[in-house]
């Protein structure tokens, strides 16, 4: 099968027990909820959705399967909590403060690394939606679940343009 004929991925990575860090699960699973319906209505076809949690080394593989995937994580860059930026795996990279900590086994700097160094050829976007708070916890704060229904649709845009 050529690469150009592969589906696309959508994947949710976050850590639950650690508040807004399960932002990226959370959204991804509104989303499948919502695909869901469009698939009973027998529409194109959808990208396919993988729930991969604090995102295992087994992400690396799934990822070669694809044209294009979108990652769904929570990211802190200094915005608003709950804002959505959409941007390529490397630019995410930029974005990684020198010492700043992941509660995920593998962080998007990592993924990255790993991407290149097994030189795979898929188009990473990631989705980073501004975090609040990341102790530990269950339930999002205020802020980002607030503006939950915004993001989601924020993101569905960008998945029926991909």
């Amino acid at each position: 099968m050529s690469n150009l004929s592969k589906p696309k991925a959508v994947i949710g990575i976050g850590n639950t027990l650690r508040r807004d860090d399960g932002v990226g699960i959370l959204v991804l699973d509104r989303l499948v909820k919502r695909y869901a319906k469009v698939v009973a209505n027998g529409r194109s076809p959808l990208p396919d959705f993988f729930d991969f949690g604090t995102a295992s080394f087994d992400l690396v593989h799934k990822l070669e399967r694809y044209t294009r995937v979108l990652i769904i994580d929570a990211v802190d860059c200094g915005n608003v909590p709950g804002e959505v930026r959409i941007f390529s795996l490397e630019e995410a990279v930029c974005e990684v403060k020198e010492g700043m900590t992941s509660t995920h086994e593998l962080d998007l700097k990592g993924l990255f690394e790993l991407v290149r160094r097994f030189d795979i050829k898929t188009e990473i976007v990631v989705a980073g939606i501004q975090v609040e708070d990341v102790s530990f916890g269950e339930g999002l704060s205020a802020a980002v679940e607030g503006r939950l229904p915004e993001i989601v649709k924020t993101i569905e845009q960008y998945i029926k343009i991909m």
